[in-house]
Formats: C-alpha cells, sequence, structure tokens
C-alpha cells in the first residue's frame, strides 16, 4: 500500500481549475462519448475514472475500482463530452507492478481509496486517512470533438 502511495504522489492543480482551462466550447457531436479502457499488459489493471455527473453539470465524479482481469479485456463507459481523468494500477505480489498516473502537465491530484469508491469531487474535500483515503494522480485527458476514445494500459 506504501508503494502505490509513493508511485501516486505527484503535485498537481485542482481538479476544477485543470478540468475547466482544457474545457470549453466545441463543435462536439453530442453530450457524451464512449470511453474504452483496455488493458493491454501481462497483468490484471484495475482502473478509477472522474468525469463530470452529467452533460449539463460542471460537478464531478471519481469513482474506481474497475478491473480489466486479462491482457485484451476493455471495458466501455458513456460520460460527458468534457475533459476526464484515469488511474490504472497492475498489482503483483502485494506491490505496484505498474501505475498509469498524470505527468507534470496532465496531472490531477483526487483523494482514492483501495475499497471500491465514488463521492462527487468538492474543491475543499480533505482526505480522510482514518477511512484509508489518500491523494493519487490521475492522468487527465481531453475529451474528443466527436466520435470515441479509447485509453489502453499497455
Amino acid at each position: 500500500m506504501r508503494a502505490l502511495k509513493l508511485a501516486l504522489s505527484i503535485s498537481g492543480l485542482s481538479l476544477l481549475t485543470l478540468l475547466a482551462a482544457t474545457s470549453g466550447p466545441s463543435q462536439a457531436q453530442g453530450p457524451t462519448f464512449k470511453l474504452e479502457v483496455c488493458n493491454q499488459y501481462r497483468l490484471p489493471v484495475a482502473f478509477a475514472l472522474a468525469h463530470l455527473t452529467a452533460p449539463n453539470e460542471r460537478r464531478f465524479v471519481a469513482r474506481g475500482w474497475g478491473a480489466l482481469e486479462k491482457s485484451g479485456d476493455c471495458a466501455a463507459i458513456e460520460i460527458p463530452r468534457a475533459p476526464f481523468a484515469t488511474l490504472g494500477i497492475a498489482i503483483a505480489d502485494n506491490k505496484i507492478d505498474k501505475a498509469w498516473i498524470g505527468g507534470q502537465n496532465n496531472s490531477q491530484r483526487i483523494c482514492i481509496t483501495f475499497e471500491a469508491f465514488e463521492r462527487v469531487l468538492t474543491e475543499n474535500y480533505r482526505c480522510d486517512e482514518s477511512k484509508g483515503e489518500f491523494l493519487a494522480d490521475f492522468q487527465v485527458w481531453r475529451a474528443p470533438n466527436t466520435g470515441d476514445f479509447k485509453v489502453i494500459f499497455k
């Protein structure tokens, strides 16, 4: 668990600031798009996701964990056509084998836990360590103006 905390601790901007800065008027094709996440790694991958709660909302929700049990597995979800963020981890022998996190310019810190979670994000929320919550860096993506989008963990 400590290895995961270290692997995921890179500083970032506030979610609302970062995602609002990357959104804006577009020639979007409909209010939602299909996001597909796929495992092309040698181990199972667990993933978490942050996105708008609904197309006409300004609030974001973070949820985890989806599971891609083997290489070649994919999962799809329809989400609002707006910036979104992903986090993926592969664990072997109770240690992080690989983490797919945001980098310096495309990262967003969000409180997570190793248990299943889902909550609407707010600017003033603080991680509750007594509940096992800690900050993790999600990779921020721009939603496509048209069509769908695929994130591949490889």
